[in-house]
């Protein structure tokens, strides 16, 4: 009995003093950029050409739809304009004997694209996020060899359609967005 009242003790003042002790907050170090910066990555089509085409600049999406015949599709997800922590560059290049853009975050891509496959350097498009970390969501690419063509989703539903219906085949993710 003297053993069970004194063990109760213990735990009770271990407790009780716990308590008492200032909790001291986790420090987390800042790894994600934050989202209320992140812009919206637009799209649109151009059947003719048959190229998808992506951008932030509000400017050149109404260009394109406008002047050069490509249909507004709305966003795409939400990126960065600028680096941000835990980002990295997605890069964008055009193919004008095709009419394909390719966009990535692979330097190597972009040097073999440049290099070997015609593609013109178009800069940055944005900024996303290499993984899933920051609680972005998969950008899926998409290629369709007799269209010559590259899609961007983060629909997994769109993307099975456009295998299924349009012959693209999956690529890979290309980065992280935050969702529309």
């Amino acid at each position: 009995m003297r053993f069970t009242f004194g063990l109760v003790a213990a735990i009770v003042g271990f407790a009780v003093g716990a308590a008492a002790a200032p909790l001291t907050p986790l420090l987390v170090p800042k790894l994600c950029g934050d989202p209320r910066l992140a812009v919206s990555l637009l799209r649109a089509y151009n059947p003719i050409g048959l190229d998808h085409f992506y951008t932030t600049d509000v400017e050149e999406f109404q260009n394109a739809i406008t002047k050069l015949g490509y249909i507004d599709e709305g966003t795409t997800g939400y990126l960065f304009p600028s680096q941000e922590p835990h980002t990295i560059a997605f890069y964008r290049m055009f193919n004008s004997a095709v009419v394909d853009r390719f966009y990535t975050t692979s330097i190597p891509e972009v040097d073999y694209a440049l290099e070997s496959l015609g593609y013109t350097y178009e800069g940055i498009a944005g900024y996303l996020y290499p993984d899933t970390a920051c609680g972005a969501l998969p950008l899926y690419r998409l290629d369709s060899a007799s269209a010559k063509e590259h899609f961007y989703t983060m629909s997994n539903d769109e993307g099975n359609t456009a295998s299924v219906v349009n012959g693209y085949h999956f690529e890979g993710i290309a980065g992280y967005l935050f969702p529309f």
